[in-house]
C-alpha cells in the first residue's frame, strides 16, 4: 500500500479510502490490486462501481485479481483446493470476469 509519493512523482497524490466509497474527486488513475478477491460479491459490486464512477472521462482504473486457473496448469486441482480453503471470496472472480461486477460495463473497455 502505497503511504507517501514516490520521488520525482509530485504531481502524483496518494489518497486512502474505503474502496466502496472512495469519493467523487474524479481521479485521473485508479489501481486496485488483490482486493477484490477479499470481498463478498456484494461488496465486489460496490467496489467496482464506486472506483469506476470515482474516475474521469479519459482515466484509467485497473483491477488485478484472481481469475481462473488454466485447464492444463499441472498445480490445477492442488491451487483450486488452496483458493477454496484460504481465499474463500475468490470464487466470485473464478467463476466470472471483474466487468460482471459493474453495473455498466459498456461504458467501459
Amino acid at each position: 500500500m502505497a503511504r507517501r509519493v514516490p520521488a520525482g512523482r509530485e504531481n502524483a497524490r496518494v489518497r486512502l479510502a474505503d474502496a466502496a466509497s472512495p469519493g467523487k474527486q474524479g481521479f485521473d488513475g485508479v489501481a486496485c490490486f488483490s482486493l477484490l478477491h477479499e470481498a463478498p460479491d456484494p461488496k465486489k459490486h460496490q467496489i467496482v462501481n464506486a472506483l469506476l464512477e470515482a474516475v474521469r472521462p479519459g482515466g484509467k482504473v485497473v483491477f488485478v485479481d484472481y481469475h481462473r486457473l488454466v485447464p492444463w496448469h499441472p498445480l490445477r486441482p492442488v491451487m483450486a483446493a488452496v483458493i477454496r480453503w484460504l481465499e474463500p471470496f475468490a470464487d466470485g472472480l473464478v467463476s466470472r470476469l471483474i466487468t460482471d461486477f459493474a453495473a455498466h460495463p459498456q461504458d467501459f473497455h
